[in-house]
């Protein structure tokens, strides 16, 4: 936890505590409100200025920017990646967000694609492939589940989706870092870092 960091300042702590403090408040309703003209009801809050970012550019842009300070210069830091994440409400945010980060790094992407056929448990196949295409099959995009196309490039972080190996640390949400790709299959090779070397196919 970063706030039992012995390196952070009593200034930095005290900044982490109260943004901490102004989420739980957040959540739980005990934040002020207040109504707009026209409104009866107080539905608005009013979000600490330091929390804004700038309107004058993209608003993406401002977010990686804010979030991934330098990105060029330091997306081969170890740390410096283990220590940021972007969170976002819908797989449709994701996937703008990481194919703006992707876009901007160097070095050649590989799409993989998810097994896009229904596997038979009876004998009526053909059935099941008229009810459900394979169009179909492409479209569907769940929380928690990659979309059926992703793409990936050597030097970037991910999260394991499924438990893998608990015992070395393979578990769900586990943030790893590729380090190659393979050409012939859907294997990726990851590591932990400053942990663990590990292989295992693409849960795709």
């Amino acid at each position: 936890m970063r706030l039992r960091d012995a390196s952070l300042n009593q200034s930095s702590v005290e900044s982490m505590q109260e943004f901490s403090k102004w989420v739980l408040d957040l959540g739980d309703g005990k934040l002020s409100t207040f109504a707009l003209q026209d409104e009866d009801e107080p539905y608005w809050i009013k979000i600490p200025n330091d929390l804004i970012l700038p309107t004058t550019v993209d608003s993406l842009d401002a977010i990686i920017s804010s979030t991934y300070p330098d990105l060029l210069n330091r997306y081969g830091d170890h740390k410096y990646l283990r220590q940021r994440a972007i969170l976002a409400p819908t797989n449709d945010i994701v996937d703008k967000v990481n194919h703006h980060i992707l876009s901007s790094l160097p070095g050649e992407s590989r799409r993989y694609l998810s097994y896009d056929q229904i596997l038979p448990s009876s004998n009526n196949v053909d059935d099941l492939s008229v009810m459900y295409p394979t169009e179909f099959l492409n479209s569907l995009n769940f929380p928690g589940i990659p979309s059926h196309e992703i793409e990936l490039k050597e030097g970037i972080p991910i999260i394991l989706l499924r438990n893998l190996n608990r015992a070395k640390g393979l578990c769900n949400g586990t943030r790893l870092i590729i380090t190659h790709l393979e050409e012939m299959d859907n294997h990726i090779h990851a590591i932990i870092p400053k942990e663990l070397t590990v292989k295992f196919r693409a849960l795709l």
